[in-house]
């Protein structure tokens, strides 16, 4: 009888041991739909629909959630923490929109997140960019 596996995704994690276990890492949400009652997200690299609860990677999902708001006109505001004057703490996550802009999660100090363009995180907070990427690096 043939086993059935459970499939466990998750973010941004170390992809060295992917063959020895059934984690794999999302590097892009393209989609999100609401079939029979469940949301799922479509997972480029995978090129298929993946259950909400099979996704460990909250802040990509808020990410995602966040640009999609942005892209109906739902959460535009203009104005960017940088805008505002506050002083980004880190960056969660990334995401891009369909129109292929990158967008990173950056975590404000307070607490208050918020998806900004790449283009101007890398100009405002080169470090905090420079270390999320060294984070996620893979080397082979």
């Amino acid at each position: 009888m043939k086993r059935s596996r459970e499939l466990k995704i998750i973010g941004m994690a170390n992809l060295s041991n992917m063959s020895e276990t059934d984690e794999y890492s999302v590097r892009r949400i393209v989609a999100r739909r609401v079939a029979n009652g469940r949301t799922e997200y479509y997972i480029g690299w995978e090129n298929s629909w993946e259950p909400a609860e099979n996704l460990n990677c909250p802040a990509m999902l808020a990410a995602f959630e966040e640009a999609a708001k942005m892209e109906q006109g739902k959460g535009k505001c203009g104005a960017t923490g940088f805008d505002r004057g506050l002083e980004p703490s880190t960056i969660l996550g990334a995401t891009m929109t369909a129109t292929e802009e990158i967008l990173f999660l950056i975590q404000w100090k307070g607490e208050e997140t918020e998806l900004v363009p790449a283009d101007r995180a890398n100009v405002e907070c080169p470090q905090l960019v420079i270390k999320f990427y060294q984070e996620r690096l893979q080397w082979e």
